[in-house]
């Protein structure tokens, strides 16, 4: 149950990049009883649990907050038109402001931290008594739900999960767009995936299980690009919220919000023109290494796999040939030169 002061009733989208998180969020966006902070905040890697640590000071934890979250929110808000930026009509300025009022009377605990900036960016976005609930989006908060749901009893989880072969789709068509600046190869981009996309299917599957289906809610991308309007029904059920038929347009600060597709597709609503592609997408050997990794927790989770144990296991000894000599353990780094 919903607890009357608004500070306490969060509400954490999470799963893996690429799998439909900033759709649902934008999706939320123009929700009445929501206040929704409108991008990926980047707290759970960009603030905690880095900021935990004695060496950063008051100024740096503050500092990071500016420049790494409400920084990213500026980001954004410079994609949408001059028009809608005047219409939006939000005071930046006093947002940082009203945050550094805020967290600085705390100990700047991540709990105040996250309290701190939802009330602040309400403060200064639409602030409607009907606003009972903040939402926060990053893609990595399923990693910390013990800790979260430690911070906020009330807290509700809506974890997004999506076929791991269309997650590499998406991910590999950002290549030359985004994911080349952060990855010396396709092959360490592939890597991010079986390591930490794995891990975030594996945790929607747990953490429901520890804190079970009326906290921590799995949707599975298709099933919210497919059946749009059933799922947000489901969604708002689950935050026992009303269902408003404007949860069926994405949108950012309540302007139309056009999508994040590396190929340049603009959407004005939830698209299922992705779903099943990979075939056409990703090679087949890349298909193979994802689902040697992947077949247990596709499997769970109701997605198919394609190809045989042999053809799996052969495309993971041809993944290694490059892992094996990639890290900085490895054989090459750490033998004897003769």
């Amino acid at each position: 149950m919903a607890s009357d002061k608004f500070e306490e009733n969060a509400i954490f989208l999470c799963g893996h990049r690429k799998s439909g998180t900033t759709l649902l969020l934008s999706l939320l966006d123009s929700h009445t009883q929501l206040s929704v902070f409108p991008v990926d905040s980047g707290f759970f890697y960009k603030y905690y649990p880095i900021c935990e640590t004695k060496k950063y000071s008051t100024l740096q934890k503050t500092s990071t907050v500016i420049k790494e979250i409400i920084g990213n929110f500026e980001n954004e808000l410079q994609k949408l038109s001059e028009q809608e930026r005047r219409e939006i009509n939000i005071d930046l300025e006093k947002f940082k402001n009203d945050f550094l009022y805020l967290a600085r009377k705390t100990n700047l605990a991540p709990k105040d931290v996250l309290v701190s900036l939802s009330v602040s960016y309400k403060k200064n976005f639409k602030n409607s008594p009907n606003q009972i609930m903040w939402v926060e989006k990053t893609s990595s908060t399923e990693i910390y739900a013990i800790d979260v749901f430690n911070w906020f009893p009330n807290a509700k989880f809506i974890h997004v999960i999506r076929d791991p072969r269309d997650n590499w789709a998406s991910l590999k068509s950002g290549w030359e767009k985004r994911y080349k600046k952060f990855n010396d190869s396709k092959s360490r981009l592939i890597q991010s995936l079986i390591d930490r996309g794995k891990l975030g299917m594996e945790l929607a599957r747990d953490n429901a299980s520890i804190f079970g289906n009326n906290r921590y809610k799995i949707i599975k991308f298709e099933e919210l690009v497919n059946k749009p309007e059933k799922t947000m029904k489901e969604i708002c059920d689950f935050l026992g919220i009303k269902f408003e038929e404007i949860v069926l347009k994405p949108t950012i600060c309540g302007k139309p919000w056009k999508g994040n597709n590396f190929d340049g597709i603009e959407f004005t609503s939830a698209s299922s023109i992705n779903v099943g592609r990979w075939k056409e997408r990703i090679s087949e050997d890349e298909a193979k290494l994802i689902e040697y990794y992947f077949a247990d927790i596709m499997q769970f989770f109701g997605y198919t796999t394609e190809y045989d144990l042999l053809e799996r296991v052969n495309a993971a000894k041809e993944h290694y040939k490059w892992y094996n000599y990639a890290q900085s353990y490895s054989y090459s780094t750490t033998r004897q030169k003769k």
